[in-house]
């Protein structure tokens, strides 16, 4: 009888302690649960702000693209005025001959 007594108790105690422990357990995979949670909203803040990023980084290079073709334009306009006056000039003895001092600090005025 006393051991089956002994018995009863030992499985009391190890029920309590199983309890215990399932109670642990839970408590511990909630707080996992609730910082997994956490963590995967600051991850598609992350995402979002990446996508973002990237958007706006297409948009910056659309615009140097659009921005260098624009100066590419001028730069060849510009190339093409100065030889056309370079082949209209060459025929010119003014165009051809030194600006006097006066005119040269006028202009620079």
């Amino acid at each position: 009888m006393k051991r089956r007594m002994i018995s009863m108790v030992l499985l009391l105690f190890l029920l309590l302690g199983l309890t215990a422990n399932t109670y642990r357990l839970s408590t511990r995979q909630k707080q996992e649960h609730a910082q997994l949670q956490a963590e995967l909203l600051v991850n598609q803040t992350l995402g979002n702000i990446i996508d973002a990023y990237q958007l706006n980084d297409a948009a910056n290079r659309a615009a140097t693209l659009r921005q260098l073709e624009s100066e590419r334009a001028l730069r060849h306009e510009t190339e093409d005025r100065l030889k056309r006056f370079a082949a209209a000039a060459a025929t010119d003895n003014c165009a051809v001959s030194r600006m006097p001092e006066s005119g040269i600090s006028i202009l620079r005025e």
